[in-house]
Parts: C-alpha cells; structure tokens; sequence
C-alpha cells in the first residue's frame, strides 16, 4: 500500500512538473520519473521478496523528490527574465574534421586500448579464460569491488579516460551533423570515423565488469540530441516521439539483459524479473537501511565525498582507513532472495548528514543541474564544439539513476572526472585553435 501512495504522489508531481515546465527532459523531469520507475519495479518484486514496507523511508523519498522539483521551480522563477536574453540558434551546422585529423584521434585512443586490453587479459589470466568468461568476469569484478585486484596501471587507468573523452565528443559531432543531413534531407557521410571513436570506448567498461558506463553513454546521446533538437527548433516531444523512445528504451533494457553474463553476472531470471529487481530493489534496500540504527560515521562526508575522501587518501592527505567499507553491503530478502547492493541516491545523504542533509544536498543538486540545463539550453556557444552541452549530457545520469544510487557528488565530484573534462575541453580546444574542423550551416 505504501509503495502504491508513494507512486501515486510522484505521478501527480510529475505531472504538475509537466504543466509547469512543458519539459520531459528538464531535471526535475528526469529525477521524478527515475523514482516512478523504480517504485513500479519494486511493487513488481515485493510480493515475490515478501517483504513490507515501512513509512520512514517512504517520507524520506518524497521529501526528497519534492524537495528537488521545489528548488528547480524556485531557480525557473527566478530565471525567467533571464531566460528571454539567452541566445538560441536559429540553425544547425555542420561540423567537419578532416578525415586525417581524426584518424589520429582515433589512432591515439586505440593504442590506449591496446595497453588496457594487454593488462586487462593479463590480469583475468590469458587468453584462455574466455572460455569461461562468465565466472572470470564475476570474480573479477568482486576483486575489483573488494580491492583487491588492481591489474591496471594507474597510468593507464588515466590515459583511458582520453578514450572516453573522445566518445564523448565524437558522439556530439555524430548526432550534430546527422540532424544536419536529416534537415537538408541528404544522405548521410563521413559518419564512420566518429563511430569507429564509440566504438573504441565500448570495452573499457566491459572490461571493468560493468555496463554501467555504456548505459550512461546511451542516455548521454539521447540527451545531446535532445538539447541541440531544443536548441535548433521548436522541438517538443508529441505522442510518435514518445512512443519512438519507448521503443527504443525497451531494446536498451533487452539488450542490458541478454549481456549480463559478459560482465560475470549469473543471475538465470527472465528478463521482465531481472530488470524490476535491478532498478527496484534500491528503493527496498533503502527501506531496509532506514530500520537500523544509524550510529555517526567515523569519518566526515565518508559516503556522500567517498571517491574525494580515496583521491586525499592516495595522496596521503588523509588516513586510509576512510575508506567506508559498508556502501555497497549486499541485502537479502525475508525469503532468502539477494537484492542487490543499492540503496537509492539518499542512503549516502542520509548516513552523513541525516534528514537535513538529504534536503540539503538536494537543494545543492537542484541548482547546479538547473543552472546547467539553462545553460546548455539557451547560453550562446562561439565554439564549433558545444562543450557545455557535452559536459552537461555526460553527467545527466546522476538524475536518471537517483533512485538506483548517489552518483553525483560521490563518483562525479573526483579527480577522475576532472581528466574526463580535462580531457573533452582539450580534444575541443584542438579541434578548434588548430583549425581542424569547418562549419556549414542550414
């Protein structure tokens, strides 16, 4: 019963949202229909788990949402004169690299795949162990997450961010000059060099066990799309549109299932099963966190800033032992069914800095993704290469996986993806003060 209130309240806050914004894609959107999501997948699993819910945690989630979409509303409000001097393109351009210039982007990151792949293959234990991926997989990916498999250089490890960096930018060339050739109805060219560019990324997370990083690249070129879609034209998502993405985010969720033994997972349950209990078991492991009794951390922020509490710690800035080791603690159901190891985006809010945190840090993240949307939306961009756009796409997925875990302030606040931005504004930079790239406009 509870979860069917608490689905009932976040359908009626999407929809105000929607009548007061006329935006599917706008934070706020975004960060309630990640919740809609997961508590339909967690009414789907309860009954199996039998399991009940508790009104504590429930309270929590909603204070949360609403929290979020109040100070988005408040920043719209506050903006909307604002809004009238920002600049919107009137067209779209095309963008060119010639064919030799990124060939040795391209060139430069395969090489990087090659030493990662060396090592990669070295540390699973040879060639041979393809044979048995799925269970090499799995105990590598624990060994990862225990710490206690580091079969990667950290140089490497840096470098392979450039990799990721030019998907990234490649990925917004792709969608740019591919709404460029469906505007003048011509057929699509000089297209393949920037696949080849994805292309070149999409085994780095594979091979870190995780697809994780590959679903946040796919919400990545929606999103680009998207925003230049917003940017160009009075573009507004109608019924076909909606109904086209649907279709398309059924077959990303098929094709997640059909790949989870490439990355060591055994879980054998269908695919309708195994997607509920991926995306709805955080909302029951919060729940089940909430009813415990919470002692202070030993530790300041240990959660919410763990990936900048490890960077201090590699650097010796501050003591090892900070590294919290109960995230991630797999939770079993009554019935002796494991959940999972995910707790919502609140659990770290909450464990740190209790009620108040979770509003805190939700106002924190409300400001920063509206005053981002704002600017990608309608902020004048000279550069050839929109990197705002880029950044902003690249980082959207904290809000559509809220309700699976905190990503923003614990994963994207690090020293890892300041190289990834270091790295994208420099790929940008190149294109542009060396004159690679040209611009025709429709």
């Amino acid at each position: 019963m509870l979860l069917y209130t608490l689905l009932i309240i976040l359908t009626i806050l999407l929809i105000l949202i929607l009548i007061i914004r006329k935006d599917l894609f706008c934070p706020s959107s975004i960060l309630c229909l990640s919740y809609i999501v997961a508590t339909i997948c967690a009414i789907y699993n309860v009954p199996i788990w039998k399991y009940k819910m508790h009104l504590n945690s429930i309270i929590l989630i909603i204070v949360g949402v609403v929290t979020f979409s109040i100070s988005s509303f408040m920043f719209n409000v506050s903006h909307r004169k604002k809004k009238k001097e920002f600049y919107t393109e009137k067209n779209i351009s095309e963008i060119i690299i010639k064919r030799e210039n990124l060939f040795v982007f391209n060139f430069l990151s395969f090489i990087i795949f090659i030493i990662y792949f060396y090592y990669f293959i070295k540390g699973i234990g040879g060639l041979d162990s393809f044979s048995n991926l799925s269970y090499v997989m799995r105990k590598y990916r624990f060994d990862l997450l225990e710490g206690e498999a580091d079969f990667i250089p950290t140089i490497v490890n840096l470098f392979s961010k450039y990799c990721r960096a030019l998907a990234f930018v490649s990925g917004y060339i792709l969608i740019n000059n591919i709404l460029y050739y469906k505007k003048l109805k011509q057929k699509k060219k000089n297209i393949i060099p920037y696949i080849i560019s994805i292309i070149i990324f999409v085994p780095f997370p594979l091979m870190t066990g995780s697809r994780f990083d590959l679903i946040s690249y796919l919400i990545y070129l929606i999103m680009v799309w998207y925003i230049i879609m917003k940017r160009t034209s009075n573009f507004k998502i109608n019924i076909a549109k909606f109904i086209k993405l649907f279709i398309l985010t059924l077959c990303i969720i098929f094709i997640f299932s059909f790949t989870r033994t490439l990355v060591g997972r055994d879980d054998k349950s269908d695919t309708i099963s195994y997607i509920s209990k991926y995306f709805g078991g955080s909302i029951v492991m919060f729940d089940m966190y909430m009813q415990e009794d919470h002692n202070s951390d030993q530790y300041f922020a240990q959660e919410i800033f763990s990936s900048g509490r490890k960077f201090l710690a590699q650097i010796h800035l501050i003591n090892e032992a900070s590294k919290n080791v109960d995230t991630g603690y797999y939770r079993t159901a009554p019935n002796g069914i494991i959940i999972g190891n995910v707790y919502t985006a609140y659990r770290k809010m909450y464990n740190d800095f209790g009620f108040y945190g979770v509003i805190f840090f939700q106002i924190i993240m409300s400001i920063i993704f509206n005053k981002m949307y704002y600017l990608v939306l309608y902020k004048k961009e000279n550069s050839k290469i929109n990197t705002r756009i880029i950044i902003y796409s690249s980082i959207v997925f904290c809000l559509v996986f809220h309700s699976y875990s905190e990503t923003f302030f614990s994963t994207v606040i690090s020293f890892n993806y300041l190289i990834l931005f270091i790295f994208i504004l420099l790929i940008s930079s190149i294109i542009q003060k060396l004159n690679l790239s040209g611009r025709r406009s429709i």
